[in-house]
């Protein structure tokens, strides 16, 4: 269905598909595309995570700090690895003590949102 919208879109615009166009539409949509795959595995597994939001803008906060410190390739690994970190508590959370995953994902959301 995107790309009916696109290519009805690009008849009234030509300039829908340069390349610098593409390549901005990329660098905005791939952070709200791995979100969305992220909400999607939560979903599919019968749970719904409300942290993401939290959890993106920690990651924003940590990756920006640790790049001016160590570099960017560093920080990069490092912002990952918190990532996931967060992502093993809310894990834990929710199938090692069998929390709601609502419950512990809007904790830890708020957690995440404060820490950023």
């Amino acid at each position: 269905a995107m790309i009916v919208f696109l290519l009805a879109f690009a008849a009234f615009n030509p300039g829908l598909l340069s390349p610098f166009q593409l390549a901005t539409s990329v660098n905005v949509m791939g952070p709200l595309v791995l979100a969305a795959l992220a909400q999607f595995l939560a979903i599919s597994t019968g749970g719904i995570d409300l942290s993401i939001a939290g959890l993106m803008s920690l990651a924003n906060v940590v990756f920006v700090q640790l790049a001016m410190a160590v570099g960017p390739v560093p920080a990069v690994l490092l912002t990952l690895l918190l990532g996931m970190g967060c992502g093993l508590l809310n894990g834990a959370l929710v199938g090692l003590a069998r929390l709601p995953s609502v419950v512990v994902t809007l904790a830890t959301s708020f957690v995440f949102t404060a820490a950023a």
